[in-house]
């Protein structure tokens, strides 16, 4: 009977999208957490002193991600918001290095570029949590 059951389970559609979400997802939470370390410390050019700050930053987006997610699909319901920040999130995952590559930013020496950095910091893990959270909310049908 469990056996017939986890069979039927696993072949769902849905299940199948839930898994694939989460396999590219902690995939691409490997990989930026991986790489963060040297983009930090030379690309950025950051001191050690200021990678707290930016640490401080996917605390607050989770936070924010979980009410986000709330009122955005209360408003126009969860399959429109998980896309809108699937979309979101992967618009501003790709600005901060390719606005750093065509010199669209402070440069590494201005007193603003941890503010900016701190707010790209907050609004990609935030649409990523706030579309996440809404995947895994959404009913089977």
């Amino acid at each position: 009977m469990l056996r017939k059951s986890l069979y039927g389970c696993a072949l769902s559609p849905n299940f199948a999208f839930i898994v694939a979400s989460g396999v590219f997802t902690g995939t691409g939470q490997g990989i930026t957490g991986g790489r963060s370390i040297y983009f930090n410390t030379y690309f950025w050019e950051l001191p050690s002193s200021r990678l707290l700050v930016l640490t401080l930053a996917g605390h607050i987006a989770m936070a924010a991600a979980a009410v986000l997610a709330s009122f955005v699909s209360r408003a126009v319901g969860k399959k429109w918001a998980t896309a809108s920040f699937m979309l979101t999130g992967l618009a501003a995952s790709a600005k901060p290095i390719s606005r750093r590559l065509l010199e669209l930013r402070p440069p590494n020496g201005s007193p603003i570029r941890i503010a900016v950095l701190f707010c790209e910091r907050v609004v990609t893990p935030m649409c990523d949590g706030a579309a996440l959270i809404l995947i895994y909310s959404i009913p089977p049908k």
